[in-house]
């Protein structure tokens, strides 16, 4: 709401550079978690509470969960003090290469245990999935692809599609979860979307996979956003020939189903109508990478060239830049958890609201609520009471 840098936290296993955090992904209770690359060395994943209400008692028994976390961008708890930073996991089956081992990161849509959704990473190492239990980092299972994964999203059917890392002119590939299906290895058309390799990858409101193609300025010069329409089985692109970049980055899908993308080598973000290729350009420079939606309506730009990110408002076009108080600001995955809800618009809202009087006639009365729910959709409200904070989780 307004752009205050509120709390950073210290992730992965060493709590150095070498586990470089690189993408970040939001649950459906607002949790984040962290896919720590790991350049030679064993990748990880850390989950970080979206709430105080879901962070864990560390060490001084007794007190609030959640009363040793960082409050401001200017203090930062040591590696694994900090209440609200849940868990680190190790994954050793991802194995260990040069080029980092854990890149695409995603949430699937849950089941009755965790409706807030599984994690699950991919490995550029050795072409695979894994998938995390939410409440320690389990090791639930894994699903072996044909590509490495580097970024990934999830579609309306909970099928989780990835990029992958290299693969010459670019490709995709999709799993089930639930199943552990896999589709095929679907290949991009070079002559319409650029020779570059898959890079950013999001799912559209028809369910439709963009990408956008990394690539050499000469090479992929006209290198654009594509589509893959599921339906039909056929790429296509904006139709527009002025939209092209050689090194377009991250890539959302907004509210309203504007597609807003990255270029890197010329600083700029593109919000794209996918449907007539009508466009506008923000010049925001510093190295534009990442871009997320957020349920305001506003666009959030990782800028990772320098201590910023920048909001956009699409119906005003006010551009405002704020600072991280980090070097890099570093991701282009599901950052706001806005990508997820748009395929899967459910989820939890949790709230403690505590009475001012203490008396024997001071009581709850009843809870009433305003909300209106569009077709085939629904709302149920829990409620528990108690005499004091700490015998509230146990109450009925």
């Amino acid at each position: 709401r307004t752009g205050a840098c509120v709390v950073q936290f210290r992730v992965v296993r060493t709590g150095t550079g070498s586990d470089s955090p690189s993408r970040t992904t939001v649950d459906g209770q607002g949790n984040a978690y962290v896919a720590n690359r790991a350049y030679s060395t064993t990748g990880s994943v850390t989950k970080i509470a979206g709430d105080h209400d879901n962070c864990i008692d560390k060490s001084d028994a007794g007190t609030v969960a959640g009363d040793r976390t960082s409050t401001s961008c200017s203090t930062v708890y040591a590696l694994n003090t900090d209440e609200c930073v849940l868990w680190t996991k190790s994954l050793p089956g991802a194995g260990t290469c040069s080029d980092g081992s854990l890149r695409g990161i995603v949430v699937d849509f849950g089941d009755s245990s965790f409706p807030e959704g599984y994690l699950w990473v991919g490995s550029t190492c050795n072409k695979k999935f894994f998938k995390l239990r939410p409440t320690d980092g389990q090791l639930l299972d894994t699903v072996q692809i044909d590509i490495p994964p580097y970024g990934a999203a999830i579609d309306s059917q909970g099928w989780i599609w990835s990029t992958c890392n290299g693969c010459g002119a670019g490709a995709i590939q999709a799993f089930n979860p639930v199943t552990k299906a896999k589709g095929s290895v679907i290949y991009k058309p070079s002559a319409l979307c650029g020779p570059g390799w898959g890079y950013g990858i999001t799912v559209d409101l028809e369910d439709k996979v963009w990408i956008t193609t990394w690539g050499d300025t000469w090479t992929n010069r006209n290198g654009k956003p594509c589509a893959y329409n599921q339906t039909t089985r056929t790429w296509s692109t904006p139709p527009n020939t002025d939209i092209r970049c050689p090194t377009f980055r991250g890539i959302a899908i907004a509210l309203a189903g504007a597609l807003w993308t990255a270029c890197w080598d010329t600083g700029r973000v593109w919000k794209i109508d996918p449907v007539t290729g009508a466009y506008s350009r923000f010049n925001l420079g510093c190295g534009p990478l990442g871009v997320g939606a957020d349920l305001f309506g506003k666009v959030w730009v990782a800028n990772a060239d320098c201590q910023r990110v920048t909001r956009i408002d699409p119906a005003t076009s006010l551009v405002e830049t704020f600072s991280t108080a980090s070097s890099t600001s570093y991701t282009y995955s599901d950052f706001t958890g806005v990508q997820r809800a748009l395929r899967n618009p459910q989820g939890t809202w949790t709230r403690i609201f505590e009475r001012c009087d203490s008396t024997p006639m001071d009581r709850w009365n009843e809870i009433a609520w305003t909300l209106t729910t569009p077709s085939n959709s629904s709302v149920t409200i829990y409620g528990k009471s108690s005499d004091d904070l700490a015998t509230l989780d146990g109450a009925p």
